[in-house]
């Protein structure tokens, strides 16, 4: 079970990996480089087999959150009303293919952990109130609001991805979160333009 469970983890790492050189084609210029790690705190102590930290659950829990609402925006942006840009297109399906499995991952995680897959202390940056502000937008305007919440929601995730590899303990969340800050940053370099 553990075995499977890591060759899945692993294959999402790959898939997030493989997104880079897509998302690095549409960055600018001006893109922010990736957050700088604790040099005191990684590796974390022990990242030993098995071992899994309340920080683990954290940002499992906190990820799937982020993950969940990015879908949902990526669905909005792909419906023809939104009339989206191409731009904005090619991002929300490179990210539904790519935070949707991903969001499969850790909630399965999370299940098996016996943890819960939602918690009121894990609250996306971007709550519902702006999401139904979005749905009532069109062209260009919808696409630098859709832009701006994507990104505060891939801050919100990086954020939680430090933290995760200065203090977790999980090998195979830390390898998720370390794949997540790649994959957000990259994001986030190709969505300011459009934000601005």
């Amino acid at each position: 079970m553990i075995d499977t469970r890591r060759a899945r983890l692993l294959t999402i790492g790959m898939v997030l990996s493989i997104s880079l050189p897509f998302l690095a084609s549409c960055s600018s210029a001006d893109s922010t480089p990736t957050p700088v790690i604790s040099g005191s705190q990684a590796p974390a102590p022990g990242s030993a087999d098995g071992v899994h930290s309340v920080a683990d659950t954290d940002y499992e829990q906190t990820a799937l959150v982020v993950d969940t609402t990015q879908v949902e925006l990526d669905q909005i942006a792909l419906d023809p009303s939104s009339k989206a840009s191409a731009a904005v297109l090619a991002i929300a399906k490179q990210s539904a293919e790519t935070v949707g499995p991903e969001a499969t991952v850790l909630r399965n995680k999370l299940v098996t952990d016996g943890n819960a897959t939602t918690d009121e202390h894990h609250k996306p940056a971007v709550g519902s109130t702006q999401i139904a502000a979005l749905k009532k937008l069109s062209g260009a305007a919808f696409d630098t609001a859709w832009a701006r919440v994507m990104t505060s929601l891939n801050e919100q995730v990086i954020a939680a991805a430090v933290t995760e590899l200065n203090v977790g303990e999980d090998k195979e969340t830390r390898t998720l979160a370390r794949a997540k800050i790649d994959y957000a940053s990259a994001q986030n370099g190709a969505l300011r333009p459009i934000a601005k």
